[in-house]
């Protein structure tokens, strides 16, 4: 490439830098160049809706500098500008969250025009423009982060995620895309802080994430969280958190679970769970609940363990949650006697 053309590493591989962990991210940015220069440089061309390349040698991606205008419903409804005049502010600002929108020169300087760095030190995450409101998946992956990062929420970007939950624009989101974010922040380190966000949202009493959750008590599960990680087994615990979270999944038929897009392993085990919970409500001993297994061949089977382990857990929270009320305050109070979050701070949601 020649002197005009300059590249900069972007998004989650700086983010990681910054927070001092590894990234199995690198996307870079290409300002200043065009699509056939990329090509005559050994670049592969591979995005459709806007240029999208990749390195000869490393198959990183590079995709050239954009601005992107909204003029559709859901997050494919987007108009994509590109050309050599695009800078990196302009394709900085497109991004989602502050944490999020920062570039590095080849040299190492950040460039940081939304005080991404001075937000990952306070622990926050902010929309970078009110632009994050043209886009739903963003509030999905605002929880998805929250859980990652154990970060509050600014009130100001909390506002801008009801609003697209208001105005139905969570039902434009393929459930494939759905269950994938969901997924995803069920494997984070703090998953209840993605029901939190949810849950501040409206989002868990709005269709379409009503269907997963229908009506589920998070402060069960954030109790179901912290009982289980006291519990020595092993098992895959994002399954586990997911059922856990869920556990009207165990209701529901084949074929509505299939067009939620619910993959079979976790259909199997939320069934399962769910007998296995109303043999346990009807004071079967130990060895009828073998027996069950037997029966049904499930003994010595991953899925019966898995279904186990959730239904054990289930009934050790069941003394620690009794006294709760349904408010914010005393979800706060129990919390701290669980010994594992600040939810004082986690749920002020506020601007520092």
């Amino acid at each position: 490439m020649n002197d005009a053309v300059v590249t900069y590493l972007v998004g989650g591989a700086v983010r990681d830098h910054v927070l001092g962990v590894n990234s199995r991210d690198r996307d870079y940015v290409v300002v200043g160049s065009t699509p056939e220069r990329m090509i005559s440089d050994g670049f592969s061309q591979v995005g459709i809706s806007f240029p999208v390349f990749l390195h000869p040698e490393t198959k990183d991606e590079y995709a050239l500098a954009r601005t992107e205008r909204k003029n559709g419903v859901g997050y494919n409804g987007f108009e994509t500008f590109f050309d050599p005049t695009v800078t990196i502010e302009d394709d900085l600002a497109r991004r989602d969250l502050t944490i999020n929108a920062m570039a590095m020169t080849e040299d190492g300087t950040i460039i940081d025009p939304y005080n991404g760095r001075a937000d990952i030190k306070d622990g926050i995450l902010r929309h970078t423009s009110d632009a994050f409101a043209d886009d739903p998946l963003r509030v999905l992956r605002l929880a998805r982060f929250a859980a990652r990062y154990n970060f509050s929420v600014a009130s100001s970007t909390l506002e801008l995620a009801q609003k697209i939950v208001d105005d139905g624009e969570l039902q434009t989101l393929p459930r494939e895309r759905i269950w994938l974010e969901l997924e995803k922040g069920f494997s984070e380190t703090n998953p209840f802080l993605m029901l939190l966000v949810f849950h501040n949202t409206g989002a868990l009493k709005t269709s379409p994430l009503d269907d997963y959750f229908r009506g589920s008590n998070i402060w069960k599960f954030a109790a179901m969280i912290q009982v289980a990680d006291s519990i020595q087994v092993n098992v895959n615990r994002k399954a586990a958190n997911m059922i856990m979270a869920m556990p009207f999944l165990g209701d529901l038929s084949d074929k509505e679970l299939l067009d939620m897009r619910v993959p079979n392993s976790i259909r199997d085990v939320a069934h399962l769970t769910k007998k296995l919970s109303v043999l346990m409500m009807n004071k079967l001993t130990p060895s009828s609940v073998h027996e069950f297994l037997m029966s049904n061949r499930f003994i010595h089977n991953p899925l019966a363990d898995l279904a186990k382990f959730i239904v054990e857990v289930e009934a050790k929270t069941m003394n620690l949650v009794e006294h709760w009320a349904k408010n914010d305050a005393i979800m706060s109070k129990a919390m701290t006697e669980l010994k594992k979050l600040d939810m004082a701070a986690i749920a002020a949601n506020g601007d520092k």
